[in-house]
This record gives structure tokens, sequence and C-alpha cells, in this order.
């Protein structure tokens, strides 16, 4: 059975039943084009709040000695003289909680201590401009507390207080990471007057945070912070990693669904078709075609649907996301920080949809094939038909 014959019965069986064929095309193209366009905003917005997470994540957060009973790294600046070198980005950080009291509100805190020549965290990508990191007697915070509590850059005061004492500050800045709990609890002040502040030498730290690459970290620092209790960024944050990755898969098994229903009306097409030409099927097993020629017709069907629905859908979620990348879409600006919708298209999640519908396309031709099979051409061409 030829090539062209194949084609041009298919051809002509999809003509025949327009309106069904056209369903088909539909669901595959929708159902196709809504994986695609959904894995690729996930993507995106994932993507973007990994970016801005990193910013205050380190790879090695180190604390204090192994051995040590004791809550902070009592020689903070000759630990970082030891393990500093050209590519790495530090921060000797002191930390504590306590609540902000400013404009008659109160609101719960982490405060931070850093020194202001630290090169971890990049306070001048995040602050308004003109707003400084902070000085000894400031502080800076998320916009989302300075919101709260009224706050204004450069006017107002506040008092913080801690378990250890309570001090006031002014407020120098505020910035906006795009991270809930950063815009809403977190503050920076000085690590010294925070030292002062909870009565405690001021080379002590509460943990030292680094960000390298892989040639600025040597043996030498990996001996040396050996003695120390170490966290990896990916230790750390081991349930956030996971939590993406689940939330993508859930999307995919979810709207994967729409295409086992695309297959279920192919299933159901190629049924109606089989129970339609059954004389005719019955006639070519007489003249010697086999099941699996006869599945062939159906087969080159299958291509035509997968195709043609597989190309469109190409052209329309490139055309969406192309619109969605350029067209200024507002979004919550207290949810947000973006001013259009993230996308990243991934050439493998593509990959995953195009090969997922093709495997569950050609799935689904087993129970037309044992239909076939069940055709008797002796009992369908005289008439006492018993399917």
């Amino acid at each position: 059975m030829g090539f062209s014959f194949l084609l041009k019965i298919a051809f002509n069986n999809i003509r025949r039943y327009k309106f069904q064929s056209c369903f088909i095309f539909a669901a595959l193209i929708i159902s196709q084009s809504s994986l695609i366009i959904s894995l690729s905003i996930i993507n995106g917005f994932n993507n973007e709040f990994i970016r801005n997470f990193l910013k205050f994540e380190p790879d090695i957060r180190i604390f204090e000695k192994k051995e040590s009973s004791f809550s902070f790294i009592p020689n903070s600046p000759d630990l970082l003289k030891k393990i500093i070198s050209p590519g790495i980005e530090f921060s000797a950080t002191l930390e504590t909680e306590g609540v902000l009291k400013a404009n008659g509100f109160v609101a719960g805190i982490k405060v931070l201590g850093i020194d202001t020549d630290q090169s971890f965290y990049k306070f001048s990508n995040i602050l308004k401009h003109g707003q400084k990191f902070t000085n000894e007697n400031g502080f800076i915070c998320g916009h989302r507390l300075a919101k709260k509590m009224s706050l204004i850059p450069g006017k107002d005061r506040a008092k913080i207080v801690t378990s250890d004492g309570e001090s006031y500050f002014n407020l120098t800045g505020v910035f906006q990471t795009g991270l809930s709990d950063y815009d809403t609890y977190y503050i920076f002040v000085d690590r010294k007057r925070l030292s002062t502040m909870m009565d405690i030498p001021d080379t002590f730290a509460s943990f030292i945070d680094l960000r390298y690459n892989n040639k600025s970290f040597n043996k030498s620092i990996l001996e040396t912070i050996k003695a120390y209790r170490s966290e990896t960024l990916q230790k750390r944050n081991a349930a956030l990693f996971l939590a993406a990755k689940v939330e993508k898969i859930a999307a995919f098994i979810i709207i994967s669904f729409m295409i086992i229903i695309s297959v279920l009306l192919i299933i159901s097409l190629f049924l109606f078709q089989i129970m339609k030409l059954k004389k005719e099927i019955a006639f070519l097993k007489v003249i010697g075609y086999t099941n699996l020629n006869i599945m062939n017709i159906f087969n080159m069907q299958i291509i035509i649907f997968y195709i043609v629905s597989t190309l469109i859908t190409l052209i329309f979620s490139s055309a969406v996301l192309y619109y969605l990348t350029v067209q200024k879409i507002t979004l919550p600006d207290n949810v947000y920080l973006l001013s259009n919708i993230p996308i990243f298209i991934s050439l493998g999640d593509i990959a995953g949809v195009l090969i997922f519908t093709f495997v569950c396309i050609i799935g689904g031709t087993v129970i037309p094939l044992r239909i076939l099979q069940g055709i008797n051409p002796s009992i369908v061409i005289s008439g006492r038909d018993d399917l």
C-alpha cells in the first residue's frame, strides 16, 4: 500500500468528516498551546523569583565552629582575611530579632547588622536614586515595611527594640527586592552599631555569607571553613527549589489532561469511521489486506492531525508568547516588581509536550486496532453483522 494511496484515503476521510476533524484539530492546538504557554510563564516567574532570591542568598553560609556552644563567630575579621580572595563576595553579618516602632506603629522585624564595605549585598541596585545603604546611625528597610510604618527616607526615625537593648535610627533608604520576607520584615543597620546595642564585641558575627565562582574558591578556603558549621545554597533552600519543580510538574499534569481528551476524540473519530466503513474494511480484508495495512490508513490520519496541529501550535504559541513579552501588561505592584509578564521558553519543555502528545496519540490506536481485528468479513458482507 503506497504512501500516496494512504495519503489520499486519509485526506478523503478527513474531508468526509469535516466537523469531527476540525474539532480534533482545535482540541490538539488549544491543549498543546495552553501547555507550552503555561510552562513558559511558570518558567519565567520561577526564574525571575530565583534571580531576585539569589541576590540575597549566599553560596555558602558559615556559622560558629563545630565544637563551639557559642552562637557567634568571635573573630570574624580574622576569618575573613583567611578566606577572602579576588572573585569572592562576602558579608560578616550580625543577626537578631525585635520590633520597630515609629509613627505610632509597631512591627516585628529581623535586624541584620553588616559592614558598609561589604560586597555581598548590592544595595545600589535596589535602592532608589540618591538613597544610601546606611551609616552608623541609619538603617534601610523594605518598601512594604516603610509603607506599613508610614516612614519616609531622610525624614523619619524609628526605634529598634531587641531583647538586648533599644536605640533610635534614622531611615536612610528603602529597598525593593520582590521577595516578600525581605521587603516586609528585614532591616539593615551598621554591624558595629548593632553590636554596641547588643553589648557584644564588634568583631562578633552571627554568620559569614560568601558568594563565589569556581575559580575563586580554592582548596585553602575549603580547608579553612572545614572547622566551622556551614550550609550551601542548595541545602538551605532545598524545599524552595523542590516547590518550584513540583509547581511545574503539577501544571504539566493538569493541563496534559486536555491532550488526553484530544486523544480520546481521535479514538472516537476512528471508531466512528470503522463502524461507518465496516463493509469497505471487510472487502479490503477479503482481497488480502491485513489489519495492519488497514490501520495504516488511520495512522496516516494521525500523522496529518499531529503534523498540522503541531505546526499551528508552534506558530500560535510563539505569537502569544511574543505578545506577552513585548506588551506592557499591568501586574499588581505590591506583588510583582515587573512591568510585563516574564517569559522563558524552554526547548526541552516544548519537545516534552510534543513527544507526550505523540505518544498518547500512538497509544490511542490500540483500541481501533482491536476493533479492526474483530471484524469478520464473511459476516459483514453477508449482512449478518454482529458488531
